[in-house]
């Protein structure tokens, strides 16, 4: 597109504005192996500081129910976004009519993105060690003195990498309680950080 002057000049120029931290947004979820779309909704939502409807949402983002749909679930899953009812009803169906809105406190979003991130690499991570550590236990008595002895070399570097899957459990253990975590940042983070 053009310049930022020129972008700022069309039609709306609060979404123009908005634009990059949007695309910063679905570049920090897409970082962690999660759809661009994710960052781009839990962003709009954030942004809007109201309730929402999954038609809003599509309109704005230009993209499927579908997506929408499927996306949101996942945002709830992660508690960065909730349900909320609000006036008229759903298709004549007599039902509530449903929108979304961003959770509100970011510490709350940052935790549960760590908690999750964390979650997920611990487990791949611990699978990994375990299943090495189980095969080079079993080369250390190897006949062959060279395969023993990396045997054991490479044990002492799977030990001192479980000492890594230690502390990233200390660290989701802190992020698994809100109050630990505000505690812990408290500490650290003050208006003046950084």
């Amino acid at each position: 597109m053009g310049t930022i002057e020129q972008e700022t000049q069309q039609a709306d120029p609060i979404e123009a504005a908005r634009r990059p931290l949007m695309d910063a947004l679905a570049q920090a979820f897409a970082v962690y192996g999660w759809p661009e779309i994710l960052g781009r909704l839990f962003g709009q939502l954030y942004l809007l500081d109201r309730a929402v409807s999954q038609d809003e949402l599509c309109e704005r983002l230009n993209v499927s129910k579908a997506s929408v749909s499927t996306n949101l679930r996942t945002l709830e899953n992660l508690h960065m976004v909730h349900r909320v009812t609000g006036p008229g009803v759903d298709n004549g169906s007599g039902r509530p009519r449903i929108y979304f809105q961003a959770e509100r406190d970011f510490m709350k979003v940052a935790q549960e993105l760590l908690r999750h991130n964390a979650r997920r690499e611990l487990e791949v991570m611990s699978r990994g060690l375990d299943e090495s550590r189980s095969r080079l236990e079993a080369l250390r008595y190897h006949p062959e003195g060279d395969v023993a002895a990396q045997a054991a070399h490479d044990l002492a570097a799977v030990d001192r990498f479980d000492g890594y899957r230690r502390w990233a459990n200390r660290i989701l253990w802190l992020v698994q309680s809100g109050e630990r975590m505000q505690h812990f940042i408290s500490g650290l983070w003050t208006k003046d950080t950084p």
